[in-house]
């Protein structure tokens, strides 16, 4: 029993409480920004009360992989995130981040803050200052990670090169400054540009810093198709000695790894495990994953910015040689597999969204790369933006990964900008409906998860391998970051064609106490704390 009146009782419910037991019926007080109470006492007094009669009561959804900090000055409330039960997202993923800026890479990360976010003033330089701008207002918690490539960028500018040892040193100083300022961790994110030219030394450098500081490490690898082994060798030998927490980003094989590839990337975690490093995994649960346009393109198409690569794609023998040299990124598409991948957004060609790249290479009467090229001559300045959809992963390879317990379960998506509206920059259901796929799809309908399995690993196993403390479990004194929905009803209608529809059976959200979601409809609060 409390000693004063609770800010809010909600009364009734099953708890599920994330730490994968089993559920249990309680009532949930907050009080301030904390769960105050858990239990079934009768006459607990509350100002107010609310019946979640027949509902479940869950920590609020951590989305350990987002990309929120694309849109999340423009849309500060993160309605699509919120409305999924999402209520501290991790950014800055995949080496890919706003800040820190210096002379070298400030065009690049201002088109590409412009691209995405039109009028937001790019007016930061580093960390702090990034992250003060985020405290404007924020719907969602946010946990920061500081990418690799605008690190590099910032010393180095572009060039699409190895790094030399003074640049190594200055990207550590970097690094130190950016954890200093708030940043709880790094990330790489080997398969881009710039830093698909970053070697293990480099690697190791940063890595050494983020394992001094206690922090998180998240690491898109290089590979993840014929040299996904030799890869995930290669990030765990430069991180080895680094006493960091690492996470491999959405470690699912793509087409064309080796039979029998998968199991002896486990097999690798699991003896480095025992030896000593803190590594594990997440994955999306989709079969199709999103991805950048520009990926495509080879490193010195793209040095100088979207505006080098327009004047490049403007040369008949430069195009001719950059559609020559296409062989990266989602590797089956240079075999001509083009089938496989679709137009996910481009503000040029919205009519397209959705329409495969060989089909609108058909349309264009040339073949589906130089229709890409085309999209990115039509973006112009904002061809950063341009993302695709590709089927990537078997629904048996998603399935394997969702039960295996070394995942976490993360969206790799962002918060949409136009709650639905015209102009939405929404990509794929990973913006959406990631959250109400797993409640509703494969917990509900397929029983790959039980339900306390699923939240466990979308709350508590999340806060406990990003540091989290006092978050992601339903248990007195920790963060009132709250869920309720109805387990029986949770759905969604989110499609690749249409990704920007909203959930049912989410009723209310809180993030740090305070009501964010009411009968499914986003208040309006910014509750969320850069964590």
């Amino acid at each position: 029993m409390t000693a004063a009146p609770l800010d809010v009782l909600l009364e009734g419910g099953v708890v599920v409480d994330g730490t994968g037991q089993p559920r249990f019926r309680a009532d949930v007080g907050i009080q301030g920004d904390v769960i105050a109470y858990v239990g079934t006492d009768e006459g607990v007094a509350a100002r107010t009360t609310v019946d979640v009669s027949g509902q479940v009561v869950a920590p609020g959804i951590i989305d350990i992989h987002t990309h929120s900090d694309f849109t999340m000055l423009e849309e500060r409330h993160g309605r699509s995130a919120l409305r999924q039960g999402v209520t501290t997202e991790v950014v800055g993923n995949c080496g890919q981040s706003y800040a820190p800026i210096s002379d070298l890479n400030a065009d690049g990360l201002t088109q590409r803050s412009l691209a995405w976010q039109p009028g937001v003033r790019v007016d930061w330089q580093n960390v702090d200052q990034y992250l003060q701008r985020v405290r404007e207002g924020t719907g969602t918690n946010c946990y920061y990670l500081v990418g690799h490539a605008a690190i590099r960028s910032a010393v180095m500018g572009f060039d699409d090169r190895p790094a030399r040892s003074e640049e190594v040193r200055a990207m550590v100083r970097l690094a130190e400054q950016a954890l200093d300022h708030g940043a709880r961790g790094l990330s790489f994110g080997l398969e881009y540009p710039p830093t698909r030219r970053a070697d293990v030394s480099e690697l190791s450098a940063l890595a050494t810093v983020v394992g001094r500081h206690d922090a998180f490490l998240g690491c898109h690898m290089r590979n993840r198709d014929e040299h996904y082994e030799q890869s995930t060798a290669e990030i765990l030998r430069a991180c080895r000695d680094a006493q960091a927490t690492l996470q491999l980003s959405h470690l699912m094989a793509k087409p064309g790894h080796a039979p029998g590839a998968t199991e002896r990337v486990l097999d690798q975690l699991q003896e480095v495990r025992r030896a000593g490093l803190d590594v594990e995994a997440d994955m999306i649960p989709f079969d199709t994953g999103p991805g950048l346009a520009t990926a495509f393109l080879p490193g010195w198409a793209l040095e100088g910015g979207a505006s080098g690569t327009l004047r490049r794609l403007k040369d008949p023998k430069l195009r001719a040689r950059i559609h020559d040299d296409n062989d990266r990124y989602w590797r089956f598409a240079a075999t001509g597999a083009w089938d496989r991948v679709t137009l996910a957004y481009s503000s040029a060609h919205p009519e397209w969204v959705g329409e495969s790249l060989d089909v609108l290479g058909q349309r264009l009467g040339t073949d589906a790369y130089d229709a890409l090229l085309q999209l990115f001559e039509d973006e112009g300045e904002g061809m950063g933006r341009v993302t695709v959809n590709g089927r990537l992963f078997s629904e048996q390879h998603v399935r394997d990964c969702m039960t295996h317990p070394l995942f976490t379960i993360g969206s790799d998506g962002w918060r949409g900008t136009r709650d639905g509206g015209p102009g939405e920059v929404a990509h794929h259901p990973n913006c959406w409906g990631w959250v109400p796929l797993v409640l509703g799809h494969y917990v509900r309908e397929e029983d790959v998860l039980s339900l306390e399995q699923a939240i466990a690993k979308m709350t508590g196993r999340s806060a406990e391998r990003l540091g989290l403390e006092r978050r992601g479990l339903v248990r007195t004194s920790y963060a009132a970051d709250l869920v309720v929905f109805d387990a029986d009803a949770v759905s969604t209608d989110s499609s690749y064609r249409t990704p920007a529809r909203n959930p049912r059976g989410i009723s209310a959200v809180y993030v740090n106490g305070q009501h964010a979601v009411a009968n499914g409809a986003v208040t309006g609060a910014l509750a969320g704390q850069v964590l």
